[in-house]
């Protein structure tokens, strides 16, 4: 730049006190080379642009003025969350790219008016400003990125605990109606009842497996240990997928002792089991599923393996996050949800795959889970 750079003893005017007693004039210039320029969107109303930036340029103007840029950092200025107001700007519907447009202009106008003005200035007051300018913009940026990202968050959740209240109405009603045929036994066939009962009580815990992993984090979920055989609980979920495996040719192995008992929530359970053996099934073409249950000293290792395509590494990092609605090929609810019913019983979750030879799920559960309500 032209504008003339002293030493602080020779200055006789600070920065600092340029910009404030000439904080009019070149707001006005900048405003206007905006205008000149153009938004970056088209039909921003001028009073969304000309809010903050006045404000946020006194601060850094009294800083320079009062010589407490020399130990108040750039990036410090802007913890105030009053001279950032992301949220306005997001809901003003002002873009990222805006807000720097902005920024890079007020600096330019800046630099412009000190040269035409020959405004003696100090390298180290400069150089202040300049830093000053980059910290808000580079915090404007993080803060957008954070309140978009927790306001998608909070409008996917709405939307999914949306959908899932929708679905509970009629489904209860439905169990409520099969519940009273279950009583006629007379002309019905029973088998068939039985298979739809626990299918529709399946599709209600997926309901509310969806509400739970929206609701809650993993130490919130209700926990509420049964003493509960594993055994027992893997063949009502193998009967359910027994149709689906039989037609497509795939052998379902059961391994589990059927004496073997734990103290653990059976919704939950239920849930974590329910999604690896349905996805065993679903992805394997042919071949043989295996679950098996063990016990290791205190605690319970399930084991789902099959012999389907198997994962490739880069997808088995991501298997058990939370829904990614925008990528395709996810790994979907079902292993959020399990992956969440285990962790609320103090277990862990895991899996082994190599693409061509199959996959393997596994997870362990303390004999005795602790209750939370």
């Amino acid at each position: 730049m032209q504008a003339r750079m002293e030493s602080s003893s020779n200055q006789e005017v600070s920065l600092g006190e340029l910009l404030q007693s000439h904080m009019p004039e070149i707001v006005d210039k900048w405003y206007g080379r905006w205008v000149l320029e153009g938004p970056v969107m088209a039909g921003l109303e001028d009073a969304a642009i000309r809010d903050l930036l006045p404000v946020q340029l006194e601060v850094i103007a009294q800083t320079l003025s009062d010589g407490s840029f020399r130990t108040v950092s750039p990036k410090s200025l802007w913890s105030n969350e009053e001279l950032m107001a992301p949220e306005e700007r997001v809901l003003q519907s002002i873009p990222i790219e805006e807000l720097v447009h902005e920024y890079w202009i007020l600096m330019s106008t800046i630099r412009n008016w000190l040269e035409e003005n020959q405004f003696p200035v100090t390298f180290e007051e400069y150089t202040y400003l300049y830093e000053a300018i980059f910290e808000v913009v580079a915090e404007s940026v993080r803060r957008y990125s954070t309140f978009q990202t927790e306001e998608v968050k909070r409008e996917r959740a709405g939307y999914l605990a949306g959908i899932a209240h929708q679905m509970r109405g009629p489904l209860s009603v439905l169990l409520l109606g099969l519940t009273r045929l279950q009583g006629d036994k007379t002309s019905l066939n029973v088998r068939l009842i039985d298979c739809m009962m626990r299918n529709l009580k399946r599709v209600i815990s997926l309901v509310n497996g969806v509400m739970r992993l929206e609701r809650f984090g993993e130490s919130e979920i209700p926990v509420q240990p049964e003493i509960v055989s594993p055994r027992q609980l893997i063949e009502q979920l193998v009967g359910d997928v027994a149709e689906e495996a039989r037609l497509k040719g795939l052998t379902v192995e059961l391994e589990a002792d059927p004496k073997l008992l734990l103290s653990a929530d059976p919704d939950l359970l239920g849930d974590a089991l329910a999604n690896l053996i349905r996805n065993a099934v679903r992805f394997t073409e042919q071949g043989v599923i295996s679950v098996e249950v063990k016990e290791q000293a205190n605690q319970v290792l399930f084991r789902v393996e099959d012999t389907g395509p198997g994962i490739s590494a880069q997808r088995q990092k991501d298997l058990f996050k939370p829904i990614r609605p925008s990528k395709p090929g996810g790994a979907g609810i079902g292993l959020a949800i399990a992956a969440q019913a285990v962790a609320a019983q103090g277990g862990q979750i895991g899996e082994e795959s190599t693409v061509g030879k199959g996959s393997v799920f596994w997870f362990t559960l303390p004999k005795v889970v602790k209750a939370r309500s």
